[in-house]
């Protein structure tokens, strides 16, 4: 799932029988309608002004306009997109089950690929709104955990979670950083001396319980006071099975 910038859209993916959909509800109704082109579609990002939706399809990224229209291919490769800023898309090129090398895309035209982080388990890439950093997971200390780093890479680094944490998501002005720690949505107070990163207070903002298997995505509104999150639904998980024994069908 992801929430436009403006707040005003959710995009989400459906699977079913016919495989994946991309479609997209205004948050101010209870319709939802099919991206232009949308069959196929996942891991969905928006464009700055919220009037373009990007998602990967097969083994491209494209984009297209909300308002309909043709898709038009960004790029070509073979990972799952997770966040931009407008200019550059960061992804994951999978290499394991539970991540591999992370890498950025041009969204000027050119698909240029460039390698951002490899030789770990990294996920969630996320380019922070002033696009000066980059959030993302990693199982380095052997526990999976959210980290910070400078963009390009090497003007340092800091550990943002400390009892496990995927899917980074910044808040709107870079100051507030989500993420899930098991079933809970935290948030960490996030501020900047220059190219330095300070990591303030660290509190759950609310449980979630995604039940077993669980995908665990979620998306947050720009100022922080709206999430959609992906649950279970524990009353059909939780439903037993039946086993009939010598019996005769109706």
């Amino acid at each position: 799932m992801a929430l436009s910038p403006d707040g005003r859209y959710l995009a989400y993916t459906t699977t079913g029988s016919g495989g994946e959909r991309l479609y997209v509800r205004r948050m101010d109704s209870t319709e939802s309608s099919m991206v232009p082109g949308g069959e196929g579609g996942r891991y969905s990002f928006w464009s700055p002004d919220s009037r373009q939706i990007g998602f990967f399809a097969g083994r491209t990224v494209k984009k297209t306009a909300i308002s309909g229209g043709d898709p038009i291919t960004l790029c070509s490769h073979t990972g799952n997109p997770a966040g931009g800023d407008g200019k550059l898309l960061a992804f994951e090129r999978v290499a394991a089950a539970n991540g591999g090398d992370l890498w950025t895309a041009s969204l000027d035209g050119s698909g240029k690929l460039e390698p951002l982080l490899s030789g770990q388990a990294f996920l969630h890439p996320r380019i922070s709104p002033d696009s000066r950093f980059f959030a993302y997971s990693s199982t380095e200390t052997g526990r999976r955990e959210v980290y910070i780093q400078t963009l390009p890479p090497g003007g340092g680094k800091w550990q943002v979670s400390t009892g496990s944490g995927s899917e980074p998501k910044w808040r709107g002005d870079g100051k507030e950083l989500y993420f899930l720690s098991g079933n809970k949505v935290m948030a960490a107070a996030i501020s900047f001396r220059g190219a330095a990163v300070e990591i303030g207070e660290i509190k759950p903002l609310f449980q979630a319980r995604r039940g077993t298997g669980a995908a665990g995505h979620f998306a947050a509104s720009p100022d922080g006071k709206l999430f959609a999150l992906s649950l279970v639904n524990e009353r059909a998980q939780d439903r037993p099975i039946t086993l009939l024994l010598n019996g005769k069908l109706p």
